[in-house]
């Protein structure tokens, strides 16, 4: 039976040095979550800090209504896997897939078929009498995911699992992953520092950093509507440019580095008035145009280095104020344009973001940042 996860002011220290300073979250019964953040983060031991494998130096963790602070590792109902697969060398593929059955005392007469149920469904079952050295990584990454559900957990938690894998087999194995997820229907806590991975498969993500929740919510929404500057960066790519808003009619208006204007209407009421901020524009954001060519007005820049990347081209430009920035832009079937062209860029004001330029959170309207279970961005 799957569970629900809530933590309460959560707290993680290693002597005198605090890794998790207060953390609250829950995941929703069923949910598939991710953990996403950079190498140091936090994600990795708040998952152990879940899994019983770290201890909890404060807050209360609980399944459902259960608190599991002191609890057990192996009395909570939990599947894992882990980055290095952790197979057993010496074990054919069913034994491996066996072997939790028979940890839990699984009836002996049903061991074998109960394995081999789920090694169908991770679609391995026709290496069941192999040994794991002549299975593929992303085979033997199909193993550990069998042997992790086979035990029926509450829980099934993963740590980086397919960062071993070549990039082909990681698209692969992150779809598989999701539609067995669903299938099962078992509450999933997934720790990733590949926001494309994240973004792919997660009901719900939590962007974290310096053992902090940065942002917590759907992948459209923390892509779209950043709670700050650092998840704006870290989710995709993202160009930070000087502004200046300013406030004409009751309404907001957002000046470039170099003069331009044009009105932003997706800034909060309260937030209008005359001050800088931080302007993120992802590089699809920005539309470029050769100089000259009839457009309104627009940012002035000059293009720096192209790339063609097939269907669509990366320019490298240095815009009038000095600023860099990268633009992608679907590919024109009649040339593309050349280094030290002139270009004048208009921007998609809908979508682009801004970041009070002390404390870089975000100002706009339709940022969903919340990390109790009532998410409505979902």
């Amino acid at each position: 039976m799957s569970v629900a996860i809530n933590i309460s002011h959560g707290v993680k220290k290693y002597g005198d040095t605090t890794v998790i300073p207060d953390l609250s979250l829950s995941v929703k019964n069923g949910e598939f979550f991710t953990l996403l953040g950079p190498s140091g983060c936090g994600k990795t031991t708040l998952l152990r800090m879940i899994a019983g494998f770290n201890s909890i130096e404060g807050g209360t963790f609980k399944f459902n209504d259960t608190v599991i602070n002191d609890m057990d590792p192996g009395k909570r109902g939990i599947g894992m896997v882990f980055q290095n697969y952790a197979i057993f060398p010496n074990m054919t593929v069913r034994k491996n897939v066996e072997f939790g059955l028979k940890y839990k005392n699984f009836p002996k007469d049903k061991v074998r078929e109960e394995a081999d149920k789920f090694l169908r469904l991770v679609h391995v079952d026709q290496f069941a009498d192999r040994m794991p050295e002549r299975l593929s990584g992303g085979q033997q990454q199909r193993v550990a995911l069998a042997r992790a559900l086979v035990i029926r957990p509450d829980v099934l938690l993963m740590d980086e699992p397919l960062s071993n894998l070549d990039a082909k087999l990681r698209v692969e194995m992150r779809t598989v992953i999701r539609q067995i997820q669903r299938e099962v229907g078992i509450t999933t806590i997934y720790v990733t520092h590949d926001q494309e991975e994240a973004m792919a498969i997660s009901d719900r993500i939590a962007v974290m950093n310096k053992g902090v929740i940065n942002h917590c919510g759907t992948p459209i929404n923390i892509y779209l509507r950043p709670a700050n500057q650092f998840v704006a960066t870290f989710i995709g790519k993202s160009n930070i440019l000087r502004g200046q808003l300013s406030e004409s009619g009751g309404k907001a208006l957002l000046t470039f580095g170099n003069g331009y204007t044009a009105p932003i209407a997706t800034v909060r009421p309260e937030e209008i008035r005359r001050r800088e901020v931080n302007v993120s524009v992802r590089p699809e954001e920005f539309v470029i145009r050769p100089a000259g060519a009839e457009t309104r007005e627009g940012i002035e820049a000059v293009v720096q280095d192209s790339v063609f990347l097939g269907s669509n081209t990366h320019y490298f430009v240095e815009l009038s104020g000095g600023e860099k920035a990268e633009i992608i832009q679907e590919t024109d079937i009649d040339s593309i344009i050349a280094p030290g062209s002139k270009v004048s860029l208009s921007v998609n004001m809908k979508k682009i973001n801004l970041f009070d330029s002390e404390t870089e959170n975000s100002i706009m309207k339709g940022v969903i940042n919340r990390t109790d279970e009532q998410d409505p961005g979902r």
